[in-house]
């Protein structure tokens, strides 16, 4: 499992202060909600902190969705089976940055750099994962695109998806966890950084099995994580660690 377990009431209360203060730190996005697809307050709230312009990585209009797309999620909605639904609800049910922030701390608890670094560790994570919400709201309201379930009566949502949402287009779970990955991947060399790109891979493709997202959302929300990992990466190399 991603989540680390609580092995005492010390470490039960550390996780509940470490959520609190990711709750905190994305308000200004989430609306306070701690759920990184409620709609956000607007877009005068945002403040990227390494992006310039909250639309500096906005993609392209992606259109409407293809045929091949479409297929492509009726294919997964046959296949499902008690995994997937546990793959889905373990990275949809929360907040979607929540566990790639246990898996910062138990990297740190397993590589154990020294206090500046692991601090420099969780503050470039939260930053990229932050910049990345901002970029992927953008894009969502700029772009507003059903989500698979709610514009096909074939398809049929799997775990806690939020009708609400204003779009589809592009994945905030796969921005998210691109981000996330390629950080972490960079600050714990040790790590095998194919297992690190594989959850991310996993945390994307989760929303093609809840139908979601279209494969298209998912590029698009790994191109945005991508593009502020390597904007966090480059903070990080001139900061003289």
């Amino acid at each position: 499992m991603v989540r680390a377990r609580v092995a005492s009431d010390v470490q039960s209360r550390r996780t509940l202060l470490r959520r609190a203060m990711i709750v905190a730190a994305l308000g200004t996005v989430s609306g306070g909600t701690g759920r990184a697809r409620s709609a956000p307050l607007g877009p005068e709230t945002w403040r990227p902190w390494l992006l310039n312009t909250i639309d500096e990585v906005r993609p392209t209009d992606p259109g409407t969705p293809t045929s091949e797309e479409r297929s492509e999620l009726i294919t997964l909605q046959r296949k499902r089976t008690a995994t997937t639904a546990i793959t889905v609800s373990v990275w949809g049910d929360g907040a979607a940055v929540l566990p790639w922030s246990e898996l910062a701390l138990d990297l740190i608890r397993l590589h154990r750099p020294g206090p500046v670094r692991a601090a420099r560790a969780i503050a470039l994570v939260h930053t990229a994962m932050l910049d990345a919400v901002i970029a992927t709201w953008d894009a969502k309201l700029a772009y507003p695109r059903a989500a698979p379930w709610m514009d096909d009566h074939q398809l049929v949502r799997l775990g806690r998806l939020d009708p609400a949402a204003e779009s589809s287009f592009p994945s905030e779970h796969a921005a998210i966890a691109t981000a996330a990955s390629e950080v972490l991947a960079q600050l714990f060399p040790d790590e095998p950084s194919d297992g690190l790109a594989a959850l991310a891979e996993e945390a994307a493709e989760s929303r093609l099995w809840a139908a979601a997202c279209y494969r298209s959302d998912l590029e698009a929300g790994q191109a945005i994580g991508h593009a502020v990992a390597e904007r966090a990466l480059a903070r990080a190399a001139d900061d003289g660690l």
